[in-house]
């Protein structure tokens, strides 16, 4: 995906007579592109399970359809846009070849950075940096337990 991003990124700086390898919102949008399957996928398996008679409730009590949306739709899809998202930064997160292609001199990822301090020191360092981020994940997932309530799915 790195290197397919890369030549399309060159393809269309020639096209467009714009730099977009090396800046942070070619970064950005290359990461997205590479979310997007993820958060459509889980929130469209969170908009199976919605009730449609909810919101035509909701319409039938008088409630325009903005206000349906977001007092009652938004929240019956709550599990699946915050799965879409956790799942979607893991996997942003994890991509070490998109990034590895795509930053620029003086900007450097937390992966990137990881991969540079390893080729040239070998010490607990690192260990401690993934105890963080598995410490951190943890509390991620607790917190979206509590506002989910993941263990019903189970």
């Amino acid at each position: 995906m790195g290197t397919a991003l890369y030549i399309f990124y060159i393809n269309a700086e020639s096209v467009l007579d714009r730099d977009i390898i090396g800046t942070s919102s070619g970064l950005i949008a290359a990461h997205i592109l590479l979310t997007i399957p993820w958060t459509v996928r889980l929130v469209l398996a969170g908009m199976a399970n919605l009730d449609p008679s909810v919101e035509e409730a909701a319409r039938n009590l008088g409630a325009p359809p903005l206000v349906v949306f977001w007092r009652v739709t938004l929240p019956m899809l709550k599990s699946g846009i915050i799965a879409g998202a956790i799942f979607s930064f893991i996997q942003s997160f994890e991509n070490l070849e998109l990034s590895l292609l795509l930053i620029g001199p003086g900007k450097i990822t937390l992966p990137v950075a990881m991969l540079n301090y390893l080729e040239f020191k070998i010490d607990p360092t690192l260990a401690a940096v993934g105890t963080l981020q598995i410490i951190l994940i943890g509390a991620l997932m607790l917190v979206t337990d509590r506002y989910v309530k993941i263990a019903r799915a189970f």
